[in-house]
């Protein structure tokens, strides 16, 4: 009799759904970087969640954009890495060259409801081949913020800059206003990569790197009228002297100019448009991106500002679905998240902030011009070596220590035997 019951037993507890067996304590890990508003929306989530659920408890690894590539390359080389992982989406193909590092969140139609996703953007950003590798955390735009009572004081008319020739006659007005004040808020890191890839699409009309990973569609020439721009950035004064701005790389809002508004504007990409990065929201307006005269696209850029993926070897892959179910759908979550990352990806979190009025009106701004505008080609394939070799080129040009057709040239090898290199 004993032996039946047990048998008996064995299989009820065999046909017992997963889902029973919930109050198994589960850790899991999530890293993210970003500001502190950030930080502190997204550990408030996690606690909500761990409220709920409290066999569940969530590490939190949090910091700055400065060397997180790197830190998570090394993680996911000798499987260490979290179970949760916030990515940019540029660096997706880096980071699937070392195997099956996510899982495809198809196969969680159960615990993470995904209807709620644009699905072109889901299909554009989201998948590696057949699989949904990462979720959008929003939509970003690159964005110029514009303060605008430094530019009236100094009798600038946005709406006058239409052209980079504009962008550099304005530079030139405001430092001959006050010449402790410089144009536009851009640190070398990202005149070398974000403000590159806008300008690619201007010039040549096309992704710098086509889309077979391996042919360069730029020339050594395209490469030489990007930099001769950025010569011109320096010598017209829309940029601050590189040896004080690059103290101030990755986080351009950390600058004394810009806390001073001694900065009329800033790029940035609208995700970092937030009550940490700027304090002069009655006087800000939103500048279209410039182009060059002869430009062939607009520049402007409509990205996810992150990605979000589970790991492969997340051991609880269910209860991190459920989790990043929660952090997208639920309204309580799309509240304190609010836009820390932008206008939220989801239909549900963008009307929960809309009804909350919680979205900068500069984010709506920045978002509503690159909808109308935004670039065929958006230059997301871009390798990080070749990011790299980007930024040093436009370093080179920044501190003069090389002029612009040499560094062109130098660049232009450098990425070709970068390309030839990957696709062996």
């Amino acid at each position: 009799m004993t032996r039946r019951i047990f048998c008996l037993v064995l299989c009820c507890l065999l046909l017992i759904p997963a889902s029973v067996h919930a109050e198994e304590n589960v850790t899991l890990r999530f890293m993210w970087w970003g500001s502190d508003s950030r930080h502190e929306a997204t550990i408030a989530v996690c606690e909500q969640y761990m409220a709920a659920h409290p066999n569940v408890t969530i590490e939190f690894e949090y910091g700055g954009y400065d060397g997180y590539q790197e830190k998570l390359t090394t993680q996911l080389a000798s499987g260490t890495n979290p179970d949760i992982i916030q990515y940019d989406v540029k660096w997706k193909d880096d980071i699937l060259r070392q195997g099956n590092v996510f899982l495809n969140l198809n196969d969680y139609a159960d615990t993470l409801d995904l209807t709620t996703f644009d699905e072109g953007m889901l299909n554009n950003y989201g998948y590696y081949g057949e699989a949904l590798v990462g979720l959008p955390t929003g939509i970003n735009a690159t964005a110029i913020l514009v303060n605008t009572a430094v530019t009236e004081a100094a009798g600038i008319d946005i709406a006058d800059i239409k052209t980079w020739d504009d962008m550099i006659a304005a530079g030139e007005n405001l430092h001959a206003y006050d010449e402790n004040m410089y144009l536009l808020n851009l640190e070398v890191m990202n005149l070398g990569e974000q403000l590159a890839y806008a300008l690619l699409p201007q010039i040549i009309g096309d992704n710098m790197i086509a889309d077979d990973g391996v042919t360069l569609n730029a020339t050594a020439e395209d490469f030489q009228k990007m930099f001769e721009l950025y010569v011109r950035f320096y010598e017209s004064n829309v940029l601050e002297p590189v040896d004080a701005a690059i103290l101030y790389d990755t986080n351009p809002w950390t600058n004394p100019k810009w806390i001073n508004h001694e900065y009329a504007m800033g790029f940035f990409i609208s995700s970092f448009i937030n009550p940490d990065t700027y304090d002069f929201q009655d006087t800000s307006d939103v500048l279209p991106m410039p182009t060059f005269e002869d430009a062939k696209e607009t520049g402007v850029m409509l990205v996810p500002p992150q990605m979000i993926g589970v790991a492969a070897n997340c051991e609880h892959p269910e209860v991190a679905t459920d989790f990043l179910n929660y952090f997208y759908n639920d309204p309580t979550a799309a509240e304190t998240l609010g836009t820390v990352r932008s206008i939220p990806a989801t239909s549900t979190a963008q009307q929960v902030c809309a009804e909350a009025n919680l979205v900068d009106p500069n984010i709506i701004t920045a978002i509503s011009y690159a909808a109308e505008t935004a670039t065929i080609h958006q230059n997301t394939n871009v390798p990080t070596t070749i990011k790299d070799i980007l930024v040093d080129g436009a370093e080179q040009v920044a501190y003069g220590v090389s002029d612009p057709a040499k560094a062109a040239q130098e660049t232009y090898s450098a990425i070709v035997d970068q390309l030839e290199y990957l696709a062996q």
